[in-house]
């Protein structure tokens, strides 16, 4: 997995998913790299088309969007 940034983006960071691995496994990766990190992991916002997580990271406010059903 790589992250990267689009120019003119400075708000969001990407996820490349290289190895291929299945959507599941992929967001799961991600959520343990950032439980990892010390990321406080919130409450999860189900939609009809996506979850999103409320995340924060040293004072810092942020979603993790997810395309997977719950």
């Amino acid at each position: 997995m790589e992250t990267f940034r689009m120019d003119g983006d400075n708000n969001r960071i990407y996820f490349r998913n290289l190895n291929r691995v299945s959507d599941d496994e992929e967001y799961e990766n991600i959520m343990d790299i950032l439980e990892n990190l010390g990321c406080y992991i919130g409450d999860t916002l189900t939609g009809p088309d996506c979850d999103i997580v409320h995340c924060e990271y040293e004072g810092i406010l942020f979603n993790v969007r997810s395309t997977i059903a719950s």
